[in-house]
């Protein structure tokens, strides 16, 4: 298991009154784990559901989102990614280490890929943890992953070792919960516990028109097809 810092008072008690909320909601007692209903989520994009086993994201995984910078939109995308899983009195959490989620600048970079009305309701709903290092990063991961009071994570991880990795794909089969995690571009090809990895890349201003548009490849997907973009 990850070590558990200093400082983890604050984030442990807010997942036990998250979950006690979600309990609360769904009139019953006990703690989410494995065995708990995975459910599919859809994208909002009828392009990308079709490349889906099942016709969208399935709660409980990890997915990769690769991309160069924020100038590239890949953060948004995980983002909006994320924000589609939260439902049910569920929590979209933020770990954002290298501080920067700027919650302005994801609603101007969705331009016309998302509802921007919609985007900015999620992002005011949203719970912003900043660990102090990646020990902690890790540890706070881990301990949301298996939250099952969450709904979905959104992380910018440049650097994770398989090790880890293993670690954090347990934790939300465990949670149930679906963590979409930003990474630069050069791990393609990487060893990955992610169920599966896509790779962003942003379209010319020509080909893009007046909205913001992208070229999203499936790099790899257990049980989908290789390579198919949208």
């Amino acid at each position: 298991m990850f070590s558990r810092p200093q400082n983890a008072g604050d984030l442990s008690t807010t997942l036990q009154a998250l979950q006690a909320r979600v309990q609360q909601l769904e009139g019953r007692g006990g703690v989410g784990g494995v065995g708990q209903d995975r459910k599919v989520v859809s994208s909002g994009c009828v392009a990308l559901d079709r490349l889906l086993p099942g016709g969208g994201f399935a709660t409980g995984q990890l997915v990769e989102w690769l991309g160069e910078g924020w100038g590239s939109g890949v953060g948004t995308l995980a983002f909006w990614m994320a924000s589609r899983a939260v439902g049910e009195g569920r929590a979209l959490v933020v770990v954002d280490r290298q501080r920067k989620f700027y919650p302005p600048a994801v609603v101007y970079r969705g331009g016309g890929c998302c509802d921007e009305e919609g985007m900015t309701r999620c992002i005011s709903g949203c719970m912003v943890v900043h660990p102090r290092d990646e020990s902690d990063e890790l540890w706070a991961l881990d301990q949301i992953l298996r939250c099952s009071a969450v709904g979905s994570v959104w992380c910018c991880l440049p650097r994770l070792s398989s090790r880890d990795f293993r670690r954090l794909q347990l934790a939300a089969e465990q949670g149930g919960v679906l963590g979409m995690l930003v990474r630069p571009e050069r791990v393609r090809g990487q060893p990955s516990w992610a169920e599966m990895q896509w790779l962003v890349q942003p379209l010319p201003a020509a080909v893009a028109e007046s909205s913001r548009r992208w070229r999203l490849q499936l790099v790899r997907c257990r049980g989908g097809v290789a390579g198919s973009e949208c």
